[in-house]
């Protein structure tokens, strides 16, 4: 399967804004894994099959450690290598 995803930027302030849209454009026509990284560590499964529609809305868990470098992964279910994960880290805080 030949494909392409593209994640864009993404910051996540819980006492803001508890809610974020993660957003990315593909051409990917089945469901998408979305996993939140810490470093290089799984930090929590975000949606475990979604539609790839571009789109997540995304309550961030009250449950996540407050801390930095922090990025979100979109990656196809039918082809594991097609994925993208955000260029810059970002920070999750009350």
């Amino acid at each position: 399967m030949n494909g392409r995803c593209d994640l864009e930027a993404h910051r996540a302030v819980r006492s803001l804004w508890p809610t974020k849209t993660i957003t990315w454009t593909d051409n990917i026509s089945g469901n998408v894994k979305i996993r939140l990284f810490k470093g290089s560590t799984v930090a929590a499964i975000i949606a475990a099959s979604t539609p790839s529609n571009g789109s997540f809305n995304w309550t961030v868990p009250m449950s996540l450690a407050d801390g930095s470098n922090y990025k979100v992964e979109v990656r196809s279910l039918e082809d594991s290598s097609i994925r993208d994960r955000s260029d810059r880290s970002f920070t999750i805080r009350n």
